[in-house]
């Protein structure tokens, strides 16, 4: 039979269903089988840890990713990567808990990671959980301000590369305290 083929570009009207995998431990090809064969799902959503794949700016290391991209794509899945994490070396403060000093490297990223995978990634998430300091911890601290302009730039450069391509702003914990410092409530920073 003819492969399957991903839903491209993905119709408004349409409801689709996923799963998030970390098939990047294990056989990628086992999971995208079940993920699409077995649960009979559209998506699958994958955190691609920006650190791994650039831990310097020299290094690549997208062999972390290319089979379960490979997978996802012969299984007809729509890919979500959910690109998160700084590598140290875009950091003054160092660490990983937090984005780059300057947009532009995630940016930078972003683009190189769609000119690999072109046409197997189907969406992109910009962050996860920016609303706690343990994944946006920066010199500002907390702020939607500053998450709305990282996301606009992001926006940008994945629109650049196909309109069709569906951005999505980073997930909020649901935290329910509001500290302003460790965590920001969630429906307080989505009213920001």
């Amino acid at each position: 039979p003819p492969a399957k083929q991903a839903t491209f570009p993905w119709p408004a009207e349409t409801f689709g269903y996923g799963t998030q995998s970390h098939a990047v431990v294990g056989d990628p090809k086992f999971a995208m089988d079940v993920i699409s064969n077995q649960l009979g799902f559209d998506w699958v959503k994958v955190q691609l840890e920006w650190p791994i794949v650039q831990p310097d700016p020299e290094t690549r290391q997208w062999f972390f990713y290319d089979g379960l991209v490979d997978e996802a794509s012969a299984h007809g899945l729509n890919l979500m990567f959910s690109v998160v994490g700084a590598p140290a070396w875009t950091r003054a403060a160092g660490g990983e808990n937090g984005p780059p000093d300057d947009y532009t490297h995630y940016t930078n990223f972003l683009d190189e990671m769609l000119d690999r995978y072109d046409g197997k990634v189907h969406s992109v998430e910009v962050w996860n959980e920016q609303n706690l300091d343990r994944e946006w911890a920066t010199p500002q601290g907390l702020s939607p301000a500053s998450y709305v302009q990282f996301l606009a730039q992001a926006n940008e450069t994945i629109k650049a590369h196909d309109p069709n391509l569906i951005v999505i702003s980073g997930a909020l914990a649901p935290t329910g305290i509001h500290d302003g410092v460790t965590s920001y409530d969630d429906f307080l920073y989505l009213d920001e």
